[in-house]
């Protein structure tokens, strides 16, 4: 018995070398080669040269074709959330659900001082003051230089996932069977104009949109089979509230013109 317990944890040591030794030789990489993308692939090499992009899920569009507005709640019950919204991918938006999130841009600068968010290389990243890879402190530092700039990412490294956690909790109206947080998101802008919608590009069931400070204008499209026959949705996202919305949608977003930060988290049952 003493035996298989030392066997035991000899591999669990091994194999925490192992795995940070990769992850050591993946960042080196990312200069050369932004092998980020592959995360989210259940196969990097496509069966029969099909691109599975074109093996997409089908949506009941009967779901979406009428509606034309988006509820509002001040708070919701986790039955009524579920049945009336989520299992029909209906969206919402709840104005009451963030009271533990940061409320400035403060926020920013405590990420900053957290090393594991720091030294994290972030995924999907598009911004207008910086090429190429880097980590998501020095993206944050030298936008605070900038007066006018778009910035946003995904943080996919486990480490700044839980390091964000830290800051904007999961909202209590959520159920609990939407729990953990597998991926998250930020967005922060600065007096920038854009000529056209910033694209973010989720990947789970469940996205929530929650905005830290400042307003957002976001855009909610149909997608694959019913793009043709439900309606794009134009919201304006304030501070404090969070837009709640499943995988029917695409997200896109614009730049006001003003400062804002917000938080997508994103999640499944």
């Amino acid at each position: 018995m003493t035996g298989l317990v030392y066997l035991s944890t000899y591999f669990d040591n091994f194999y925490w070398h192992l795995t940070a030794a990769g992850r050591i030789i993946l960042i080196k990489l990312l200069p050369y080669f932004d092998w980020r993308y592959l995360k989210n692939k259940q196969c990097i090499i496509e069966k029969n040269g099909i691109p599975s992009e074109k093996v997409s899920e089908l949506f009941n569009c009967d779901l979406c074709e009428h509606i034309n507005r988006i509820d509002v709640f001040e708070s919701i019950d986790e039955d009524i959330l579920t049945q009336h919204y989520l299992e029909l991918d209906v969206p919402l938006i709840v104005t009451k659900g963030l009271e533990n999130w940061p409320k400035n841009s403060s926020f920013v600068d405590d990420l900053i001082l957290e090393n594991d968010f720091y030294y994290s290389y972030p995924c999907k990243m598009s911004t207008n003051i910086y090429k190429g890879a880097t980590t998501a402190g020095k993206i944050l530092e030298r936008a605070r230089s900038f007066n006018e700039f778009f910035l946003h990412f995904q943080n996919c490294d486990l480490d700044a996932m839980k390091t964000l956690r830290k800051f904007t909790y999961r909202p209590s109206f959520l159920p609990a069977v939407y729990s953990p947080v597998l991926y998250n998101w930020l967005i922060w802008n600065r007096h920038y104009n854009a000529t056209y919608d910033k694209v973010i590009d989720l990947v789970e069931k469940m996205a929530l949109v929650g905005q830290v400070f400042g307003s957002m204008d976001v855009q909610l499209s149909p997608r694959y089979n019913c793009i043709e026959i439900c309606p794009i949705l134009d919201i304006k996202l304030n501070a404090g509230e969070v837009l709640v919305f499943t995988s029917l949608w695409d997200m896109t977003y614009r730049p006001n013109g003003g400062e804002n930060v917000a938080v997508i988290l994103e999640t499944r049952d």
